[in-house]
């Protein structure tokens, strides 16, 4: 596989990228994520979101979309972005994985930020950039060809979003993809609604990985408003809770 010509033609078709994604190790069974990758890379939304159970397979899926975007983006330039370094660090061993599986020359630092930067295996090189949400002044910037935000509705706010993401993006018309748990009162559904972004929710039992008997285990131990949050994916109100002056936790 010439992975230079790849970025020759930023459109990539599914075989093309399952072929990428098995020579960078990436387990393709996990057909749901791949379904998202799919989509991704078959449209040109501004704005893609996925709402998903935990342990379903977030991180995973939003490495590949990273590395599928650097092999077709020329000088790409990719910001990773969680509320702690622990999640932006996750995605990066992934991508650190991806790549040695793919022989692709790249260095890695990990201080002030987690960074990648690319060789020439493909044109312009390109570079993927860690963040926190919390550090607000190193959200400011600009170039970016994509935002992954990572479980973006545990930022304290939309203040990280729209005014430092979203227009870090406007002079490359990059791209933004939004991945969480729910929240209830999360500014990702005004975030859905004011760029028309596709949505994709997912329980965490779609996870082809996930024991079915683990599900059931969670089901039976935790309240029913905690399993429909963390599991099912599904949007609750505090208020739907047994006792509502208690925490959800």
């Amino acid at each position: 596989m010439n992975l230079k010509e790849l970025t020759l033609n930023p459109t990539i078709d599914t075989d093309t990228i399952r072929a990428v994604l098995k020579a960078a190790g990436a387990n393709l069974e996990h057909e749901y994520a791949l379904s998202v990758v799919d989509y991704f890379f078959g449209s040109d939304d501004k704005c893609v979101i996925v709402i998903a159970g935990r342990r379903w397979g977030k991180t995973f899926m939003n490495a590949c979309i990273v590395l599928l975007h650097v092999l077709t983006t020329p000088n790409a330039r990719v910001w990773i972005v969680a509320p702690h370094h622990s999640q932006v660090n996750e995605c990066f061993t992934y991508l650190r994985t991806f790549l040695h599986n793919l022989r692709m020359s790249h260095r890695y630092t990990a201080t002030p930020f987690d960074k990648i930067v690319l060789g020439n295996v493909v044109e312009g090189g390109g570079r993927i950039e860690g963040r926190v949400t919390s550090n607000r002044t190193a959200l400011r910037g600009s170039g970016l060809t994509l935002v992954v935000d990572d479980e973006a509705a545990y930022s304290e706010d939309a203040e990280h979003f729209w005014s430092d993401l979203f227009p870090a993006t406007a002079d490359r018309g990059g791209r933004i993809l939004i991945t969480s748990t729910d929240v209830e009162g999360s500014w990702i559904d005004q975030a859905q609604k004011a760029l028309g972004a596709k949505l994709f929710r997912f329980p965490t039992w779609t996870n082809p990985f996930i024991p079915r008997e683990e599900i059931e285990r969670a089901r039976k131990a935790l309240p029913a408003i905690v399993f429909e949050r963390e599991y099912a994916a599904k949007r609750v109100r505090s208020s739907d809770a047994a006792f509502p002056h208690m925490p959800i936790v």
